[in-house]
């Protein structure tokens, strides 16, 4: 018999009997506790009919607390209908109201005048112990509780988890006086399997893979669970229109394994990704030169965050003592890249970017079985003796030279270039692959929008180790980067609205060029006096950028130049 099943037995047998008691349900946060109780109680409802539920939570005092417990009573009907309670009304010091009647009554004296036959049958339900108010005493919740039980006959059930209450000095102190009211304490610790029976009953398609997952790391929040499971439904309809195993396998280990850190930590992905790469970095014992100054600069991530941040490297099967094996060598495709970014889109909006899902999906039916072709012929290259070599770099240069087009794509920057290293290794084929990779990282580079190219990069240089590679990547990431319109960046700069990534691609272009391009344009010039005018660059390197691109216009022998240059001078800097 499980864990839940004995509570079950225990709490009928305690709670039938006709002894005032206190009994405890101890467990761990987000295990089940109340839903357990609550479901409990619903089905059971023939035996306990006079059961009322008291949250701590939102209490500020005792009266608060006393006012909860007597207007679920249901006993409490006959107190309106006793003469008694004119005898007490000269000890009014408050007004209580509730739905039975509407006097003004002294809380206090109420209870004086309740005997232990009103509360017969009744038992009063103590939760969020961990979540009370700092103005509530728990010297003073627990002499209520003692009240109820020794002088008014009440059963009390009280739910608890010690463990956060010991953390707090006052509350772990009274708490070493509850074995003097707490009669039987039941140890509510079920498994995987029990607190996701709590949440969901009966089957449902990726039972079997949440389970797994579950039971992998030892899961039992019920919180966690909801969250995945209803992550899971939202995109059911989009999973089975997949009719791909291998990749619908793909989408539901994402799903799950997101929706379960996001619900645990809440976490920056952005910052989680820095991490990440910064822990490849450490492995790898160096960071490239080739890294942009923000790469460079120390991390903003602090100790707490980084401890969050490794728990949520667990969870997602990331080993961080083979982190670089795990994530480079072991996962050899980039595939998953823009699923992943529609499922972290989900998890922190409640919303599904549907047309991009299918986007995605069409696109990794179209390559999925690459990286698995790829990743067995360059075992069969290293390891396999009993395999031709010339056969499998054959093979191997084909599926590249096949996919010229889409092999970033596929595998990422990083990984391309290490297949391709193998080829050029003995290059046995006589073919030239230093051009063939600047071919294909050129084609990449034009036909991409500048985010994926940027974000590419700074993946690649995360744990680059070519850096003739990487300074041509540079090259072709600043080509790329002054293709932007620079009067669309100075209009999001006067607007305050210039992201951090257009800032380094104005910062990027060359000052005689960009000097060039105010020369022949007036509009930039009037947006870069109302920049300055409105004392809108707050970037000091932008800043001192356009100061000098001014200042050397101001020494050209071109009248018209240097007057208007010298105006600006005058009227901003001198």
């Amino acid at each position: 018999m499980n864990n839940t099943e004995q509570l079950k037995e225990k709490l009928i047998k305690k709670l039938k009997s006709d002894n005032a008691m206190t009994i405890a349900i101890n467990g761990k946060w987000g295990v089940g506790k109340t839903y357990f109780w609550n479901k409990f109680i619903e089905n059971h409802k023939s035996d306990f009919k006079k059961v009322a539920y008291v949250s701590l939570f939102g209490k500020n005092t005792l009266d608060d607390i006393k006012n909860d417990v007597l207007v679920q009573v249901s006993m409490l009907k006959k107190i309106t209908e006793s003469k008694l309670i004119k005898n007490i009304k000269p000890t009014i010091n408050r007004v209580f109201k509730s739905g039975y009647f509407d006097v003004e009554i002294s809380l206090t004296s109420i209870l004086s005048l309740l005997t232990p036959n009103d509360f017969k049958d009744v038992i009063v339900c103590f939760d969020d112990f961990e979540r009370k108010s700092d103005k509530l005493d728990m010297k003073d919740i627990f002499g209520f509780i003692s009240l109820l039980k020794e002088n008014k006959n009440c059963k009390i059930v009280m739910i608890l988890n010690e463990d956060e209450l010991n953390k707090n000095i006052e509350d772990k102190k009274i708490l070493e006086y509850k074995d003097k009211i707490i009669d039987y304490e039941f140890k509510f610790e079920p498994n995987v399997k029990e607190v996701f029976e709590l949440v969901y009953k009966g089957n449902f398609r990726y039972q079997k893979s949440v389970l797994e997952y579950f039971k992998k790391y030892n899961i039992t929040n019920i919180r966690v669970m909801k969250r995945v499971i209803n992550s899971l439904n939202d995109y059911k309809d989009l999973i089975l229109g997949i009719r791909n195993e291998k990749i619908e396998n793909l989408v539901v280990d994402k799903i799950i394994s997101f929706s379960t850190i996001n619900a645990m930590f809440s976490i920056d992905f952005n910052k989680f990704d820095e991490h990440v790469n910064k822990e490849i970095s450490k492995r790898l014992s160096t960071l490239s030169k080739y890294n942009d100054d923000e790469d460079n600069a120390d991390s903003d991530i602090d100790n707490n965050q980084a401890c969050i941040y490794d728990k949520a490297m667990r969870y997602m099967g990331i080993d961080k003592s083979r982190i670089y094996t795990t994530l480079v060598e072991e996962n050899p495709n980039n595939i998953s890249s823009s699923i992943i970014e529609n499922i972290r889109y989900y998890v922190k909006t409640s919303m599904i970017d549907k047309e991009h899902f299918n986007q995605c999906i069409e696109k990794a039916k179209s390559y999925i079985w690459i990286p698995e072709e790829v990743e067995k012929l360059r075992k069969n290259i290293l390891f396999g003796f009993n395999t031709s070599y010339k056969d499998s770099i054959k093979e191997l240069d084909e599926i590249f030279k096949t996919n010229k087009d889409n092999v970033i794509e596929i595998f990422g920057i990083g990984n391309f270039i290490y297949y391709i290293n193998l080829l050029k290794r003995d290059n046995i084929l006589n073919f030239d692959y230093d051009k063939f990779i600047k071919e294909v990282l050129r084609d990449y580079f034009t036909s991409s929008d500048i985010e994926k190219c940027n974000e590419e990069y700074r993946k690649y240089t995360t744990f680059a180790v070519d850096e003739e590679i990487c300074a041509y990547i540079k090259e072709l990431l600043q080509e790329k980067n002054r293709s932007v319109s620079i009067e669309k960046l100075l209009i999001d700069l006067y607007n305050e609205n210039l992201s951090n990534e257009d800032k380094e691609i104005l910062k990027s272009y060359d000052d005689k060029k960009l000097e060039e391009e105010i020369i022949k344009d007036k509009k930039l010039i009037m947006y870069i006096f109302d920049i300055f005018d409105e004392n809108k660059m707050q970037d000091n390197e932008l800043k001192e950028k356009f100061i000098n691109i001014f200042r050397n216009l101001a020494k050209s022998e071109n009248q018209d130049y240097s007057k208007r240059a010298k105006f600006f001078l005058d009227k901003f800097i001198n």
